[in-house]
């Protein structure tokens, strides 16, 4: 006998009544049935569909080509963050797709005799910390560093093994270090970081971003829905990553941003050996001039030819989705998802922030807020279009 089905139902019900089973039990079962058959209904839905989105879920990362892996960092989001068994991981998507320096693991033979060369030698290998927010581009930074310099640098990061070889612990990279700053002793602080590390932050334009962590907001999902999910207040439950530092409560979304970056200025008082930071639209503009940048902080040579390939006659995976980056940050298309109110509103709450606005050269608010009208923003955009790459 299937409850949750109609037609069994009323069979069931028949047969009672051939028995003559005597009415109470028959109301109860008229008054339980449809009842029970509601919710099996539902729960039936309601798993078809978590499994439908499953389902989806598998297929995309499966289906996902390596020429849209490119397309995702370029964009600056951190969708290959994601742990699943379809993705083999960064360091060999690098080294199959991005070409440049070897990225070999931290146990191969390769690693290890390099490694204890530099022991030998009592050279201590540069160990490098990226940080961001979400969707500011740290895994493109972060591929971009192991194409050109490979197992010559140490990456730290919150998610690796401790004692890893080439990956070393520490911090979370969407960490507000003001925030673990006022939460742990200097001594707890340097621990955390693992040694004399340089760090290296990157940042984005407030009104791009705001775009791009509406569509992939990760930790901040709860911050991105409804209306007014612009303006209303956030509480970011991980604002220092996965060690106990409180949660904490922001105006609204652009206060986030602001609060980050501001934090970064205070990188090598929070203990790190040197700091540099930049910003997502150079490194996707003008990403040898950023690589020079970054190797001058990390005292590096820069391989004689830089691997940061931009032309999709090459093939690799990341050179797909350059040209639509690069014209995205051109064209500030990203402009055009505001309704002119929301674009007035957001940019008024940044300009609180101008100091932070100013040191980056980030200008789509002064657009915004001081040509009078919105429409000028478009006429800006279309203008804007016309600049060939």
């Amino acid at each position: 006998l299937k409850l949750g089905n109609p037609v069994h139902l009323l069979a069931a019900f028949t047969v009672l009544m051939g028995f003559q089973v005597p009415l109470r039990f028959m109301f109860l079962i008229a008054i339980v049935s449809p009842a029970w058959f509601l919710l099996t209904v539902n729960a039936a839905r309601v798993h078809r569909a978590q499994w439908e989105v499953d389902l989806l879920k598998e297929d995309a990362m499966e289906d996902l080509h390596p020429d849209e892996w490119g397309s995702l960092l370029w964009d600056g989001l951190d969708a290959l963050d994601e742990s699943h068994p379809a993705f083999p991981g960064m360091e060999a998507y690098v080294e199959k797709h991005f070409g440049g320096a070897e990225t070999k693991s931290a146990s191969s033979p390769e690693f290890v005799s390099l490694y204890s060369q530099f022991r030998a030698h009592h050279v201590q290998p540069t160990r490098v910390q990226a940080f961001g927010l979400q969707d500011t581009g740290t895994n493109l930074l972060w591929a971009i560093l192991h194409a050109n310099f490979g197992n010559k640098l140490i990456y730290h990061d919150a998610f690796y093994p401790a004692n890893d070889g080439m990956h070393q612990k520490g911090l979370w990279k969407h960490a507000n270090v003001e925030l673990i700053n006022q939460t742990f002793p200097e001594s707890k602080r340097l621990s955390l970081i693992g040694g004399d590390v340089v760090a290296i932050a990157l940042v984005r334009e407030p009104m791009s971003w705001l775009r791009s962590i509406h569509k992939a907001p990760y930790e901040l999902k709860g911050c991105v829905q409804g209306d007014d999910w612009l303006f209303r207040q956030c509480t970011h439950k991980h604002p220092g990553g996965y060690i106990p530092v409180p949660k904490a409560t922001f105006a609204n979304m652009a206060t986030i941003w602001a609060e980050w970056v501001k934090a970064y200025l205070r990188l090598k008082d929070f203990g790190y050996k040197d700091a540099l930071i930049i910003r997502y639209e150079d490194l996707v503009k003008n990403p040898k001039l950023t690589m020079e940048r970054i190797a001058k902080v990390l005292n590096m040579t820069l391989p004689k030819d830089v691997t940061v390939p931009t032309d999709p006659a090459k093939k690799h995976g990341f050179a797909v989705g350059y040209r639509e980056a690069y014209t995205k940050i051109t064209n500030r298309s990203y402009l055009l998802e505001y309704q002119p109110d929301d674009a007035l509103k957001v940019c008024r709450e940044l300009e609180k922030y101008r100091q932070e606005l100013f040191r980056y050269n980030y200008t789509d608010c002064y657009d915004v807020l001081y040509r009078k009208h919105y429409g000028s923003v478009n006429a800006t955009l279309s203008a804007s279009s016309k600049t060939p790459l």
